[in-house]
Formats: C-alpha cells, structure tokens, sequence
C-alpha cells in the first residue's frame, strides 16, 4: 500500500493530456475530481473526496493536481518532508503570483501563509478536518483554507527543491472553445471572488490573510 493517493482535476483541454502522462508515472491510485468544464474547483475536489473516503481513508497523503505538468521524482521528495517534518500540507515551487511559491534555489521547504490548490500534497486526516470552503470561488479558497489551517496551529509549506509547471488562465494561449470561455468566465467572478472574501473576513482582508499578490 502506498502513502499517497491523487485526486486529479479534470480538464477539458486537450493539453490535459500532458498532466495526465505525468500522473501515470507516478504509480499511484488515481480519482477523478469532475468540476463540468467551468464548475466550481472546491465543491470538485471536495465531492470526489467525499464520495471516495473508504478508499482515501487507507493512504497517509493526498496529493491535488490540477493542470500541471511534473517529474514524478518530486512526489517522493514532498512525501519524504511530510513524513519528517511537522508540516501538514506542502507544495512545489511554480512561477507563481505569489513570490514565496517560486523557487528560490534553496531546496528546502520552507513555511507560507497560504499555497495556491494547483499542486498540494496534504495529510489526509487534515483534509478530513478541514474541506475547501465551497462558497470560495477560484482564488478565494486558497487563502481561506491556509487562514483557517494556520488559526489551527497546522503548518503549510513550499518545498524550493521541487519544481512544477502551471500556466495560468489569463496567460493560457489556447484558443480551443472552453479555454477561452474559462477565460471569460475568470474575469466575471474576479470581483465576486473579493467580495465573498469581504464578506468573511472584513475589509482589511488582505492583512489578516497574509494576501500581497494580484
């Protein structure tokens, strides 16, 4: 038995195909987490958790994937600094928005506020206590759940000695009909995504949550 299962976001994209290499030499276990083209990432990752829990709950980590694309040597490397450390969720360095998330050339793992849900690897029995808030579209769940972990005493980090490669929507040059449509539909909840997060934490939102990127 394995430490680590992978729940992989679906992709209508053709380059998704990419991704999916990359999770098939990983050797693990694989879940589908389906959002419908454009739905909602959280309640995607949240329910395929929550219809697969008899099969998650034999493995030590969960690993997110979005669309990304990897060596699979890094999966061992996150695992390993899970397994020493006291860290409960970690994740590779990418060229991020935000700059803690980039890799500094360190490689070591060192402690965030928050991490983005492109490629987390997580404890399991912490996912379990601690869901994606639903109610959070696109960006807003990735500082909630790293504000309510951090108030829980848990700790996240970036490992600077693994590397991933993720483009964002906005930079996705893609003209294929559902690319362009995620692109459109990325800019109308921009402001929806804030005012959720207002909503929650206050105005001073960007303070309490640690937030100094886009």
């Amino acid at each position: 038995m394995g430490k680590t299962i992978i729940i992989a976001l679906r992709y209508e994209e053709s380059s998704w195909k990419q991704t999916w290499d990359c999770i098939s030499k990983c050797g693990c276990p694989v879940i589908i987490a389906d959002r419908n083209g454009m739905g909602n990432m959280a309640q995607a990752f949240n329910k395929a958790y929550q219809e697969n829990e008899v099969v998650i709950y034999k493995y030590d980590y969960i690993w997110f994937v979005t669309n990304i694309v990897f060596n699979s040597d890094i999966l061992p490397k996150m695992e390993q600094e899970l397994d020493n450390s006291f860290c409960s969720a970690i994740h590779p360095s990418f060229e991020s928005d935000h700059l803690f998330c980039r890799k500094d050339g360190s490689d070591i793992a060192k402690i965030v506020p928050f991490v983005e849900f492109t490629a987390p690897l997580i404890r399991r029995s912490l996912f379990d206590k601690f869901p994606l808030d639903e109610r959070m579209p696109y960006w807003g769940h990735d500082l909630d759940w790293g504000y309510r972990i951090n108030q829980a005493s848990y700790k996240i980090a970036v490992h600077h000695g693994c590397e991933i490669q993720h483009t964002y929507i906005r930079n996705n040059e893609s003209q294929e009909d559902i690319t362009l449509m995620r692109k459109k539909n990325r800019k109308l909840w921009d402001k929806h995504t804030t005012q959720v997060i207002i909503e929650k934490y206050g105005e001073n939102w960007r303070e309490k949550l640690q937030y100094h990127g886009r």
